[in-house]
């Protein structure tokens, strides 16, 4: 049964009220189709708006930056995750590691502030990663199992400070789908891509140096003494600097240290001072000509000269007010 809003402020969504009991707007019902269990297409084949949107349409999602009297809409997170495609990014190696922060950040940040439908799809977003992770030989792993440990200690806090946000009913079904996702993460990841041990010690080191951050390097020097005597080396850790600092923070950094010093130290140095640069293959970018929020290599139809600004995860996030 549609509902239509008769609120004159409103954007006039449609709303329809799935099998399971939720409200859901129509015009993200088709994004529903492609994860989301509780959606069958018998079901969608009875509402025409959306029979006639095109299920090949670019991710994008249309925001509104300023709020006025006459435009008083808010854009939802649950919406911009979906019209943007974020079950799919979960499976784009260009996208993983964009995506696996933003949801790193909503649930160490936000968590308490997300409301029943935004939940849902953090849950399955958490299952699109675990399912990524199991496809290809558990590359990936100490992700998702980094996004399980931090679900699990900000669940822990609601004990203090009272339940997540949503209907009792909704509380039931993420506590069975995070018992699931608890389950896999005390699984044990091993990986099948062989021993680096069997390569040449020039190609290990230059696998190293692709690494850009020091708690991977940390990790990789505790499984063996040979990846440890290569992570030692000074080089490693010089790469490191310059990867995230400039020559001019890196020199006045070496003068502080009267020239006593390990590259180590100067990396850590500089990352409590500066903090690290957050550099990720791809970004979703804001268009302030057309307001629209895309992935650049889906591009997006603006009507006028593109005005692109790239968004960090926490930028992204604070577009929705969390």
């Amino acid at each position: 049964m549609p509902f239509i809003s008769k609120d004159w402020r409103s954007p006039g969504e449609l709303w329809v009220k799935t099998k399971t009991g939720n409200w859901e707007k129509v015009k993200i019902l088709q994004f529903l189709r492609s994860f989301d269990q509780d959606i069958d297409e018998s079901f969608l084949a009875q509402i025409p708006e959306i029979q006639q949107n095109g299920e090949d349409s670019v991710p994008h999602v249309q925001v509104t930056i300023r709020r006025t009297r006459e435009i008083p809409y808010k854009n939802t997170l649950s919406e911009a995750l979906l019209q943007l495609d974020f079950p799919s990014a979960c499976r784009d190696v260009r996208r993983f590691g964009y995506t696996s922060s933003i949801l790193n950040l909503l649930i160490n940040q936000n968590l308490n502030h997300l409301g029943g439908s935004s939940q849902r799809i953090l849950l399955t977003l958490l299952e699109e990663i675990a399912e990524y992770v199991k496809e290809n030989n558990n590359a990936g792993s100490h992700v998702i199992k980094l996004l399980l440990l931090n679900l699990k200690e900000s669940l822990r806090k609601y004990g203090c400070w009272g339940r997540p946000l949503g209907s009792t009913v909704l509380q039931e079904q993420n506590k069975k789908r995070i018992q699931k996702l608890e389950a896999f993460g005390r699984g044990d990841f091993v990986c099948a891509a062989g021993d680096l041990h069997e390569l040449p010690e020039e190609v290990v080191r230059e696998i190293v140096l692709k690494l850009n951050h020091h708690s991977d390097l940390l990790n990789l020097s505790d499984s063996s003494d040979f990846l440890k005597r290569i992570i030692g080396e000074s080089r490693i850790w010089r790469e490191l600097c310059s990867y995230h600092f400039t020559d001019h923070q890196i020199s006045h950094m070496i003068e502080e240290s009267n020239g006593n010093f390990t590259w180590k130290e100067i990396y850590h140095k500089l990352k409590r001072k500066h903090g690290l640069v957050e550099k990720y293959a791809e970004e979703i970018n804001l268009c302030k000509a057309c307001r629209t929020l895309f992935w650049p290599s889906s591009g997006h139809n603006c009507f006028s000269t593109p005005v692109l600004i790239s968004l960090k995860p926490q930028e992204f996030i604070k577009l929705f007010s969390l």
